[in-house]
């Protein structure tokens, strides 16, 4: 089972984000891994899927997580995040038993 997560993984990539614009950056990242990989696992076949709406992609899964309920009660404002510094973010969300009060 663990072989067949890691090859899963291996297999298949989802570019998302404003930098995974650049001309040609599907193709050489494909074509890189097929060299990496391709040493080890013959026959694997690379996927990299690059969707037209990949530079919105990162603001649409956050819009996703955000409505989740059980994401309720995790936000943090600049105040408290500016008050705490980077210990708000692991009070609030990680650890949130010692949750800081807004």
């Amino acid at each position: 089972k663990q072989w067949y997560q890691r090859r899963v993984t291996i297999t298949a990539g989802i570019l998302s984000g404003g930098n995974t614009k650049i001309n040609g950056l599907p193709e050489k990242l494909r074509n890189r891994l097929d060299e990496i990989v391709g040493k080890r696992h013959k026959g694997l076949n690379i996927k990299v899927v690059a969707p037209p709406e990949r530079l919105y992609s990162p603001w649409i899964g956050g819009s996703i997580i955000g409505s989740l309920s059980c994401f309720m009660g995790k936000d943090l404002s600049r105040e408290m995040y500016q008050e705490c510094g980077p210990k708000a973010i692991h009070e609030r969300c990680i650890n949130p038993a010692d949750s800081i009060q807004s």
